[in-house]
């Protein structure tokens, strides 16, 4: 599995060569919150599936829409994690979005090999 955003050895390097799922989601959302679509990209591999209300897409998709369209159209959005869970390789959470209106909280689950995130569904 290959970062999407850069040929590291881990999208999120641990001292002990590994990583804890819920420090690569962490990562995703704080460069979410900076909107750096580059420091997303390096979360997620390549092949990373995302599934969201109504669409399936691949994480390239995603970080595309978030630069191109997302973070210019809503420069205050951000994501805050309310609550979280984590087992194993998955780490489920419930998010708030701010900054696009009115608010919204979703459930998030997201799976986690080798420091990346490999695949994220959310809902509303």
């Amino acid at each position: 599995m290959e970062p999407l955003g850069a040929a590291l050895a881990f999208c999120v390097p641990m001292a002990d060569g590994g990583a804890v799922p819920t420090q690569v989601v962490e990562a995703y959302i704080e460069a979410y919150n900076r909107h750096d679509a580059a420091g997303i990209a390096k979360v997620f591999t390549a092949d990373a599936e995302i599934i969201a209300s109504g669409f399936d897409s691949t994480a390239e998709v995603v970080v595309a829409r978030y630069r191109d369209n997302v973070f210019p159209r809503f420069p205050k959005v951000r994501l805050r994690i309310v609550e979280q869970v984590a087992a194993k390789d998955m780490v489920a959470q419930t998010e708030t979005v701010t900054g696009i209106g009115e608010s919204e909280t979703g459930l998030s689950a997201y799976r986690v090999e080798g420091g990346c995130i490999v695949s994220m569904t959310f809902s509303k």
